[in-house]
């Protein structure tokens, strides 16, 4: 397997609590913590196009308008004008609560997980402008601003990486 993608495979392996416990902004659901409460009219601020940069690279997401109880995304990162993997994204209502599952592709479009299987992040806390999903945060910082933070699993330990998006429409 190609070195670069193992990297980057590496990368968004999650981490258990005792390594999360240190980041400021992000948080993870305790074993025996439900979610709160929510609706998918939680993050209405949400949908659109959003660019900005992230792992060293230009980022992209683009979400839906909620409908049915569901949102879709997709996310991609490219650096050095080449294409370095994508995601295919959905938060979903669920047991009076949302939650985000997502699927990682390489740039041959090629998933990294199994065929039937997805990452998936619970919800831990949710406020008018932020969704703390288990290791990742969704957070709007001004009108048409946003940052997105993530604990991932990188060559050097694990790390809390930021996204700093703003709103393309």
């Amino acid at each position: 397997m190609d070195r670069r993608l193992i990297r980057y495979l590496l990368v968004f392996q999650l981490f258990s609590f005792p390594l999360w416990a240190q980041f400021e902004n992000t948080m993870q659901l305790a074993p025996d913590q439900q979610s709160p409460r929510a609706s998918i009219e939680s993050i209405s601020w949400l949908p659109g196009a959003w660019i900005g940069e992230g792992l060293g690279g230009y980022c992209d997401e683009v979400w839906s308008i909620p409908k049915a109880g569901s949102m879709l995304g997709t996310f991609r990162l490219i650096q050095d004008d080449k294409l370095l993997f994508s995601e295919f994204m959905e938060i979903t209502e669920s047991d009076g609560t949302i939650l985000l599952r997502l699927k990682h592709f390489g740039s041959d479009f090629i998933g990294w997980e199994a065929k039937d299987k997805h990452v998936t992040f619970q919800l831990v806390k949710i406020t008018e402008d932020a969704a703390y999903f288990d290791g990742l945060t969704y957070k709007r910082t001004g009108e048409n601003a946003m940052e997105v933070y993530v604990v991932i699993d990188g060559e050097h330990g694990s790390s809390e990486e930021r996204f700093s998006y703003q709103r393309a429409d």
